[in-house]
């Protein structure tokens, strides 16, 4: 038996269109996760605050998305090397395994923060 999640609320639909700044292959590769950060914390602004939580959210979320996407597609751009150039390591990424750690390292922070209690239970 499968959970049925709720609709999305608005904020999470202009969330996932201004995900739409940041270059595709940064949204296929991290999108699901920043969508999801995003519905935790419009969540908890909510419960905690209200509407007035939700609009410090987004105070806070807008300049970040904007920052964020200018800064991405600066990186794009400036990866792009000509063809004379032979490409350096800092051209080609980081290490795909070192990513790969940091991904699952940032994924099981979340998942401990969402579950205080069984945190306590895991470190005690």
């Amino acid at each position: 038996m499968t959970a049925r999640r709720a609709a999305p609320s608005p904020s999470e639909r202009v969330y996932a269109l201004a995900m739409r700044l940041y270059p595709r292959d940064l949204r296929d590769r991290f999108g699901d996760d920043m969508r999801e950060l995003f519905r935790d914390q419009w969540k908890a602004a909510r419960r905690r605050a209200g509407w007035r939580g939700v609009a410090r959210l987004w105070l806070a979320t807008a300049p970040a998305l904007v920052g964020g996407a200018s800064a991405e597609r600066l990186t794009a751009l400036s990866r792009r090397a000509p063809a004379s150039r032979p490409p350096s390591r800092a051209a080609n990424g980081p290490d795909p395994m070192l990513q790969t750690i940091l991904r699952d390292l940032r994924f099981a922070v979340r998942m401990l923060r969402k579950s205080p209690v069984f945190t306590v239970v895991a470190v005690l």
